[in-house]
């Protein structure tokens, strides 16, 4: 599956003390297969999977994401 777009912005509340030391690597973004199969269109919302405890309200922007399936086919 390919998103559009690749990459996204987070926004979210930290304490000052946290702000120099938040390693981009700590945070996941990606769509729940579920909602893939359910989609009437090609958009999907876009969630956060994995963030340090410490961050508080996080926002996606954008909040959702255009994808398209790629079907391969092939011997395997």
């Amino acid at each position: 599956m390919v998103t559009f777009p690749a990459t996204v912005d987070l926004n979210f509340m930290v304490p000052v003390s946290r702000f120099s030391k938040i390693p981009v690597d700590d945070f996941s973004v990606g769509v729940d297969f579920d909602d893939v199969k359910k989609a009437k269109g090609n958009k999907v919302p876009l969630k956060v999977m994995e963030k340090p405890a410490y961050i508080n309200n996080i926002e996606v922007v954008p909040d959702s994401a255009e994808f398209i399936l790629e079907v391969k086919t092939g011997i395997w």
